[in-house]
């Protein structure tokens, strides 16, 4: 039984109000698609997070020092070892920054897709759209939300989301992706569109 989800998606809704339009009917459609699990998942991680910001000093991080420890969890994930990268992660958990915690955000969305904790991962990627419409993330996001869904077994939610990614990078949302990153993600949405367009239609 799907419902809406817990705690933080109740300020979503409201906020989905307050956007005078921002937010595609897609996004809208997508706030009850995780299930209870996966927000409980979530608020025991948020726990976590919070015990570990103040043994792990991330409040104290200055924006180059979170970006650099952010790059080494990505090499942690390419390399296999999810452990150092959950352990990064969690040294920044305090960052004040906006446009880190947003980074952050979205890491933490690819690295629960790694982990294959999909549910998860779709939370924190949509929560960044939801709540951060203007970022320039959200193409990233959008991507990491469509293969999210696609982990769920959703391929017309995937298929719509990753069109949305196209969508967004295209209107110029990913300003810190611009170039080589916005590329690289316009070429894996639109590789995944092609794979999943085939495996729907009759």
């Amino acid at each position: 039984m799907r419902v809406f989800i817990a705690a933080i998606l109740v300020g979503v809704l409201f906020l989905v109000g307050q956007l005078n339009g921002a937010m595609s009917p897609l996004i809208e459609r997508l706030l009850p698609c995780v299930t209870v699990s996966g927000t409980a998942q979530v608020e025991q991680s948020g726990r976590n997070k919070r015990k570990s910001t103040k043994k792990d000093g991330g409040d104290s991080l200055s924006a180059k020092e979170s970006a650099t420890l952010r790059r080494r969890a990505r090499e942690a994930i390419r390399a296999g070892d999810l452990q150092r990268a959950t352990r990064l992660q969690r040294r920044a958990a305090g960052v004040k920054k906006r446009s880190e915690r947003l980074a952050w955000l979205l890491f933490e969305a690819e690295l629960e897709y790694t982990k294959k904790h999909c549910a998860k991962a779709a939370l924190a990627a949509m929560r960044l759209v939801i709540l951060h419409p203007r970022s320039d993330h959200v193409g990233a996001a959008l991507y990491w939300a469509g293969r999210s869904y696609e982990g769920m077994k959703r391929p017309h939610m995937a298929i719509e989301l990753y069109e949305e990614c196209l969508q967004a990078t295209s209107k110029g949302h990913n300003g810190e992706t611009s170039g080589r990153k916005a590329a690289s993600i316009c070429k894996r949405a639109k590789a995944r569109l092609a794979v999943l367009r085939k495996q729907v239609s009759p």
